[in-house]
């Protein structure tokens, strides 16, 4: 059965690997902002590396850098709804129809 052209494809599984600190297994955009979030809390920058995987088995793969310029907090679901709509450099390979994902956040 294929789903109706206007459904979005949804998160399935988020994990977020800063190197020889932290890793963590998440289920949605907004989880991941609010640990990113606690995680930047007193550092100025950090970077992680990330793995979104969606319903049908796609998988996005990248690097995420965050650098405290002003007072804005660290955003997963930006950073890949920028890549994905084509504003930003891909740090990873996008899907054929990047439309079609679901990314939510704050």
């Amino acid at each position: 059965m294929k789903p109706h052209p206007d459904e979005k494809i949804d998160v399935t599984q988020i994990r977020i690997t800063q190197a020889g600190c932290h890793n963590a297994v998440l289920g949605e955009f907004r989880a991941a902002d609010r640990l990113l979030s606690a995680w930047a809390d007193g550092v100025k920058d950090f970077a992680v590396d990330f793995e979104v995987k969606f319903e049908d088995g796609y998988a996005y793969r990248g690097h995420y850098a965050y650098r405290r310029r002003s007072r804005g907090r660290p955003s997963l679901s930006k950073f890949v709804l920028r890549e994905f709509s084509g504003r930003g450099q891909a740090s990873g390979e996008l899907p054929p129809r990047p439309d079609l994902y679901l990314i939510e956040g704050f």
